[in-house]
């Protein structure tokens, strides 16, 4: 059987976007799929705390099984798009460019080589053969409503999904607002354009139910005292953990993950995956608002790294040297 083999790196998030589009890829050639699932300090929890004992058991191997069946390692995948026919294998990791890039060059050596029994891919982000003919944002439009199909129908561990089922049956219909703050200050929208954007999905829809998920309590507790000044009734769910090495923060990142991805509509920090699919996930992404960072902030952020690379520069090129 021809398989797909990925190895998911980088956040949650971004591995359930390799995964979904690796089993969606899967799908489409006919072949088997395979998860590589290793933990990484952004992503510490092994695959059974996140997915359910049905999907571990058919799709998740460790790299070292991976690596005893079909003689593949992540480390070993080089850059890029690779074709071994003699090996009968395809390798891919975007790395700086992505994946999506390399599709119509995939989809042209899958034609080229019947023999191709393996294709392996390290990937945090989307992708697809489908529509790889397409520009890219065509591509994204064309890809992403079966990828949330995909999430609406995955199973995560039966502890997440409990709570989130117990927290949505006593909401059947409410909005979200997600925040993210901590790794991304340089990509954060203003408040006002926030508050703007609230104002809009009121004027839109009569639900008042606010469900605030944020990547510290700080930033949560703020935006519901904002919500409430707006009309709204927001609400949250209380999380022990915030630390993303820390293996006990899969659970609280995944419940609030599901339930952005139930509202009817969200507001969102365009430049955040966390967010960007949930919206995907949630059915409502037209309706939801995907706010661009603040002027500002890029401008700032710029500033920062020309100044950092300024000072380090005669260390970098060899103008002072350590005894």
């Amino acid at each position: 059987m021809k398989r797909v083999v990925v190895f998911p790196v980088s956040g949650y998030i971004n591995r359930l976007q390799a995964v979904a589009s690796a089993s969606l890829l899967a799908q489409e050639l006919g072949w088997q799929l395979f998860v590589a699932w290793e933990p990484q300090e952004v992503a510490a929890a092994p695959a059974n705390a996140l997915f359910s004992e049905e999907f571990c058991h058919e799709f998740v191997r460790t790299e070292a099984q991976i690596d005893e069946l079909f003689s593949i390692r992540k480390d070993s995948i080089p850059r890029y798009l690779t074709t071994d026919v003699p090996a009968g294998r395809i390798t891919l990791a975007g790395h700086d460019h992505g994946e999506q890039i390399f599709m119509p060059e995939l989809s042209a050596s899958l034609q080229a080589n019947s023999e191709i029994h393996t294709l392996a891919i390290a990937a945090g982000g989307h992708f697809g053969l489908t529509g790889s003919n397409l520009s890219m944002q065509q591509q994204e439009a064309f890809l992403r409503p079966a990828r949330g199909a995909w999430y609406r129908n995955l199973q995560l561990n039966a502890e997440i999904e409990q709570r989130v089922f117990n927290e949505r049956a006593a909401r059947p219909s409410y909005l979200a607002l997600h925040l993210r703050y901590t790794d991304r200050s340089h990509q954060v929208p203003s408040r006002r354009s926030i508050s703007q954007a609230l104002e809009t999905l009121a004027a839109r829809t009569k639900t008042r139910s606010l469900f605030i998920a944020s990547d510290s309590a700080a930033s949560r507790d703020e935006w519901a005292q904002r919500a409430r000044v707006l009309g709204f009734e927001p609400w949250s769910v209380e999380h022990s953990v915030w630390d993303r090495s820390d293996p006990r923060s899969a659970h609280p990142a995944l419940i609030d993950w599901r339930l952005l991805c139930g509202s009817e509509a969200m507001v969102y920090f365009s430049e955040s995956s966390f967010a960007y699919e949930a919206a995907v996930a949630s059915g409502g992404f037209d309706e939801s608002i995907g706010l661009s960072p603040h002027k500002l902030s890029g401008i700032r952020a710029g500033a920062a790294k020309l100044f950092g690379a300024a000072i380090s520069y005669p260390i970098r090129h060899g103008w002072f040297k350590s005894n």
